[in-house]
């Protein structure tokens, strides 16, 4: 043996009754070896997501602008299949980007409408409006600069965007 395989320890209960114990070595401390983190590399780290937490409406905004633009020339009919991707591709940046820096409402809305795009047949009025409400939430986020979940308001405007996008999607609602 290596050291490197699980030791099963065979045991009986209280009561007779035979159970095993089995101990699984733990191989990624022994790859990563005497690892240690230094807490002022960690307060600097913390330092720079607060900051990036703090312009992330900024640097989002263009990219809503983009991702309004997109949805604008699909929802239109003239829209391209660039359209499409970079529709697609900016939602799932937003779901990805949101909670990281403390918008998880924008996370939220983002993978409500992912959802939404997979499920819904995006040529029918109602599948286009409940994009229309996802898309002007996430600019209106942005701007008001509302963080985390967006409290009350926020939980009641994900309640309505989740009953839009249920009935898109032809589902009952949530």
């Amino acid at each position: 043996m290596s050291g490197d395989e699980p030791k099963v320890r065979r045991m009986k209960g209280p009561r007779g009754h035979p159970y095993e114990l089995i101990d699984v070595p733990n191989r990624l401390a022994r790859k990563v070896g005497d690892f240690h983190v230094d807490p002022a590399s960690i307060a600097r780290v913390q330092a720079r997501l607060d900051a990036l937490a703090a312009r992330y409406p900024d640097m989002a905004l263009p990219e809503w602008e983009r991702l309004a633009a997109h949805w604008q020339q699909l929802r239109s009919g003239a829209g391209t299949a660039e359209d499409d991707e970079g529709f697609r591709r900016i939602v799932h940046d937003f779901k990805g980007q949101g909670g990281s820096v403390g918008y998880m409402l924008i996370t939220e809305i983002a993978s409500s409408l992912g959802e939404l795009q997979r499920q819904a047949d995006l040529t029918s009025e109602t599948a286009r409006q409940a994009v229309d409400q996802h898309v002007a939430a996430i600019g209106t986020i942005l701007r008001g600069r509302i963080g985390g979940d967006g409290g009350a308001q926020g939980q009641a405007l994900m309640a309505g965007l989740r009953l839009l996008a249920a009935k898109a999607s032809g589902e009952r609602a949530p």
